[in-house]
């Protein structure tokens, strides 16, 4: 569904993101792992095509050359993102973000993907006429997950969703990202949480400044030396 070849993001002098390769096969649920500064929401900002740097490389999505697009060209072919710490619409209703969300939809189909996001997160539902601010840290992201979800993506991308979360609301929210595979929803994922992101992608890749370190199978490299003690504290 996804390859990306030859990936660079530059920021003046800084070159955040060095020759990634990384390819995202349809249906997978495939994890970009790493530490603080590694090059991982730099990745998934340059596939999305939101990044105010200087990029080159080559993006193909479902064969077709993505490259040149604009985000909102991206997003019209079916990918969308949930970018770092939510940035929902904090002004606007729990609705209205989705709303937002759902632009390109007709009303029928917006009705249909409004009621799919509240069968996900009951409490959306429950909170629709609040304002995004007053949500806690893990509705926010909720929210943030939902208003990805409206325009039914084929690829969403999900950008460190378990930042600044208790404990037991990021097994919450993994537990929904890893749903989304069942209704056809293929995920690239970048994770700070290495242990939680190995658990549920089926392959992964591990950037270290800026450059593909090592990937495989996400379950074989739950038992990698190297990874076990640079990333799972073992």
């Amino acid at each position: 569904m996804l390859e990306v070849k030859g990936l660079n993001v530059k920021y003046g002098e800084i070159h955040a993101v060095r020759g990634v390769d990384l390819e995202v096969r349809e249906g997978e649920i495939v994890s970009l792992i790493g530490a603080n500064g590694a090059g991982k929401t730099s990745t998934l900002g340059a596939i999305m095509g939101i990044l105010k740097a200087k990029t080159d490389g080559k993006i193909v999505f479902e064969g077709k050359d993505i490259s040149g697009l604009s985000a909102w060209n991206r997003a019209k072919l079916g990918i969308t993102i949930v970018p770092e710490r939510a940035r929902i619409f904090a002004n606007m209703t729990v609705y209205e973000n989705l709303e937002v969300g759902g632009y390109l939809l007709d009303k029928e189909t917006f009705k249909e993907r409004l009621e799919f996001v509240y069968s996900l997160f009951p409490r959306l539902a429950e909170r629709k006429k609040q304002l995004a601010l007053t949500l806690s840290g893990g509705e926010k992201q909720m929210l943030a997950i939902g208003r990805a979800l409206m325009l039914s993506p084929k690829l969403l991308l999900v950008d460190e969703i378990s930042l600044g979360l208790m404990p037991k609301l990021v097994d919450e929210i993994f537990k929904v990202i890893f749903k989304l595979r069942e209704k056809g929803i293929t995920v690239l994922i970048s994770e700070q949480n290495t242990k939680k992101a190995l658990q549920i992608s089926d392959r992964a890749y591990v950037l270290q400044n800026g450059k593909i370190f090592k990937f495989g199978n996400s379950k074989e490299l739950m038992e990698d030396e190297d990874i076990k003690r640079a990333y799972l504290g073992v």
